[in-house]
């Protein structure tokens, strides 16, 4: 083995090393100094042949990233951040937005625990798109979006001042929402990049050094063909948190059905189809923490030479204003609440909508829970058979309805046809 290869090992061991892996030091200190025989070859111990070395460098580099890990999430003392985030949809190169809309933000964070919060501003919703008949533009600045991360997954409750303002008062029941994810839906890019920026060691859906899941919806993170190539650093010197994630997709693009359709040359080998990015942080207890921060979604443009032809279909930005330690209250409380949860961690019919079910005081259980598990299962076995009975009672309804179409139909005809009989036997007797 050559020496200058036995360095670099050492070196690169070294440099995955963390104060909390010194037992793997004296595997360090064997890979660097093996011994010298009397015949002059150079030897080491069995288990420090060149791919061994190379999996113990992985294995120290595995160890050595979840301690730097832990540690730097250790290092961020409860927080409270408050800011602005806004958000821009675009349908067509170069045209205005179609969408427009600001938000205040409050996000909360402690011991692993995230929750962030969202409240419309006045003023801060604009769309050429047609709205329903009972939605206006200022109502729209009286949404909230509050979004918290629970066992196996996270909540989040979109409401209204007024409804919120009745609920303070009265039994009201409003919907949760529950997906079997670490981060907030995708798909809610204002609520997403608030998690990505203020989350220390953020959980991203990494499947290999190389590969991970595309972040389009939260449905989507749930098909096995689901991946694209991604690039990520985080901020120096602690990488705690984010500064940087692109994400290329593998030159296919997911239809409103569900259905992935391959992409046209020259997007078919794949594209940049994420980005978020950190452009400014401040020191705050001697972290990096991201003050300003922005996140694209990406599509090819019409006519396009070469797949780096795109626009930006989506842009986010998030800017933090404060950040003090200690968590403060949101303004959605949800403590003596009734909720109805559509629970997508539950495994349900395809042809059905999440399961539902109540809970009191935002209080949940793991998807695993015994008691929870068992009520999915015969929530499952109730609707197959209530499927069956529909569509057998549906069935006979169309036959109902087809008999009727047809008496109706010849009906006439037949009324005819004996009226005829009727008037030829008429003449037969009087001749």
């Amino acid at each position: 083995m050559k020496k200058g290869y036995m360095t670099k090992a050492k070196k690169t061991v070294h440099i995955f090393l963390s104060e909390h892996c010194r037992a793997l030091q004296w595997v360090a200190e064997n890979i660097a100094n093996p011994v010298r025989c009397s015949n002059g070859l150079r030897f080491a111990p069995i288990f420090l042949k060149p791919a061994r070395v190379v999996l113990l460098m992985l294995l120290a580099s595995l160890i050595a990233s979840a301690s730097s890990a832990a540690a730097g999430s250790g290092r961020v003392p409860p927080f409270t951040a408050k800011g602005v985030v806004s958000m821009e949809v675009f349908q067509h190169p170069g045209a205005a937005a179609i969408l427009k809309t600001e938000e205040d933000v409050f996000f909360t964070y402690s011991n692993g625990l995230w929750q962030v919060e969202l409240k419309g501003r006045p003023g801060g919703f604009h769309t050429t798109m047609p709205l329903p008949k009972d939605v206006s533009a200022g109502s729209e600045a009286e949404s909230i979006i509050n979004c918290r991360n629970i066992s196996d997954g996270v909540r989040y409750v979109s409401t209204t001042r007024s409804v919120q303002n009745i609920a303070a008062v009265s039994n009201v029941w409003r919907y949760a929402f529950v997906e079997p994810t670490p981060f907030p839906p995708p798909d809610m890019a204002n609520v997403f990049i608030c998690w990505l920026a203020l989350s220390p060691s953020p959980k991203l859906p990494l499947i290999d050094g190389n590969k991970m899941r595309r972040l389009l919806s939260a449905d989507f993170l749930k098909d096995p063909k689901n991946q694209g190539e991604y690039a990520l650093r985080y901020t120096s010197p602690d990488n705690i948190f984010l500064s940087e994630l692109c994400i290329t997709n593998d030159g296919t693009i997911l239809l409103s059905n569900g259905i992935l359709k391959k992409q046209s040359p020259p997007f078919d080998k794949g594209y940049l189809e994420f980005e978020y990015k950190v452009l400014e942080t401040t020191n705050w207890n001697g972290v990096a923490f991201p003050l300003r921060s922005t996140l694209q979604r990406y599509y090819p443009l019409p006519n396009a030479t070469n797949r780096n032809d795109l626009f930006a279909t989506v842009v986010t930005r998030l800017d933090v204003n404060s950040i003090h330690a200690g968590i403060e209250s949101p303004y959605v409380n949800l403590t003596g609440s009734k909720l109805i949860a559509r629970d997508n961690r539950l495994p349900h019919l395809p042809e059905l909508p999440p399961i539902k079910y109540t809970v009191t005081n935002d209080q949940w259980v793991a998807a695993t829970n015994a008691a929870l598990a068992k009520f999915a299962a015969n929530y499952n076995t109730v609707m197959k058979a209530s499927i069956r009975d529909t569509s057998g009672t549906t069935t006979h309804k169309r036959l109902a309805v087809i008999i009727l179409m047809v008496i109706l139909t010849l009906g006439p005809v037949a009324a005819l046809i004996l009226s005829k009989r009727t008037k030829n036997s008429d003449k037969n007797k009087t001749s």
